[in-house]
């Protein structure tokens, strides 16, 4: 799959395009011959855009989706703006994915969220089903007369909340840099990261991601590039919502 960024001067956009390049991945697309039928919002932001880049390569086909970081983050926003911009704008669309981090809730609570989110917006919710044990949450609705759409809301996280005090993307990221980089190097990362108010003294992942040196998120990047069984392991809710779309 490739991806097309919805605003082409987007740090959004120049973060694919950097990692595109720079793995060589190849799935910038500006001008695909066909509209495309999906759209991905990264309800997050960043490193979404690049997990997303690399799940897209992966899925290796000749669709093209739309992505886009809303200006401020949240199901709440991103659905707002679906409702009042993004379907408006693209008639084409069949399928959005909308990504945002579990964070501290639970996956019945974000569920509970984009239900109340889709009601609040005129969305009439059709059916619902859930995959992936949870973290991919699948909505049929129809935001007009006679025009459907399946909503799917992909949630970041592995559910390692002993370790993390946190569920976000740098999770996934920071599972994958004790399995490529030295042990010790991330351990440390992890250990000033620590929250010491925290009872159990868990991880805000974010900033153990930030610790890490640039060299060193780019040589995770890389490994998950060339390690696509880890990538499926790690990333499976992303490469179930892709797949979902086409």
């Amino acid at each position: 799959m490739r991806l097309r960024p919805l605003e082409p001067v987007s740090r959004t956009a120049q973060h694919i395009a950097g990692i595109s390049s720079r793995l060589k991945l190849d799935v910038l697309a500006y001008r695909p011959p066909v509209e495309p039928r999906a759209l991905i919002i990264l309800g997050d932001g960043t490193p979404d855009d690049y997990i997303m880049a690399l799940v897209a390569w992966a899925c290796d086909g000749r669709e093209t989706a739309l992505v886009v970081k809303p200006p401020t983050t949240g199901v709440r926003s991103a659905v707002e703006k679906l409702r009042d911009v993004y379907l408006p704008g693209a008639r084409s669309l069949q399928y959005i994915v909308l990504v945002v981090d579990r964070d501290q809730r639970s996956l019945t609570q974000i569920k509970n969220e984009a239900q109340g989110a889709l009601r609040d917006y005129a969305f009439r919710i059709l059916s619902e089903r859930e995959h992936v044990d949870g973290w991919l949450k699948e909505f049929s609705c129809e935001w007009r007369l006679g025009r459907e759409v399946r909503i799917l809301v992909l949630v970041n996280g592995l559910g390692l909340d002993d370790l993390y005090v946190r569920d976000t993307a740098e999770v996934h990221l920071l599972e994958v840099a004790k399995e490529v980089l030295d042990r010790n190097v991330v351990l440390a990362c992890l250990e000033k990261a620590r929250f010491e108010s925290d009872e159990k003294r868990r991880v805000e992942p974010k900033k153990a991601w930030s610790l890490l040196s640039r060299s060193q998120q780019w040589e995770v990047f890389r490994s998950i590039k060339d390690r696509l069984e880890q990538l499926k392991r790690l990333f499976r809710q992303h490469f179930a919502a892709l797949e979902m779309c086409y």
